[in-house]
């Protein structure tokens, strides 16, 4: 199975031989080996896990808002951000969760507003995991 991610701004990982793949869907995580159904799914912020072909090391990623298509040559998946441990800034994420959750503690907040500050949340969260 072989696994390609996307940003914007580039590409991750493109045709990486897998053995397995953990992504955080929007109903949980899921878990993907060779061979897994045909699927797309919306994916929310959390940590993207994967098991490289002949390793028995685990690699993850922090992974933001996106989408996962699962076909019979592997998966692809559409980030909205993505983040590594080399890429990350852990200070600037402490930092950002900080004030993300002092604003979420307004009771002023709009619905919209609140859910876009949560969402944000989840981001930093997944991010300080790696």
């Amino acid at each position: 199975m072989k696994l390609s991610l996307f940003t914007p701004e580039n590409t991750l990982i493109e045709d990486k031989d897998l053995q397995e793949l953990i992504v955080p869907s929007v109903k949980g995580y899921l878990g993907i080996l060779p061979g897994h159904a045909p699927l797309v799914s919306l994916l929310q912020a959390g940590v993207l896990k994967y098991l490289p072909k002949n390793s028995e090391n685990w690699q993850s990623l922090a992974l933001g808002w996106g989408y996962l298509e699962v076909h019979s040559e592997g998966v692809r998946v559409l980030a909205e951000s993505a983040k590594t441990k080399e890429t990350l800034d852990k200070a600037k994420a402490e930092q950002d969760l900080k004030q993300t959750l002092a604003k979420l503690e307004r009771m002023d907040l709009e619905p919209k507003e609140r859910e876009k500050l949560e969402k944000e949340k989840l981001w930093l969260e997944s991010q300080l995991e790696l």
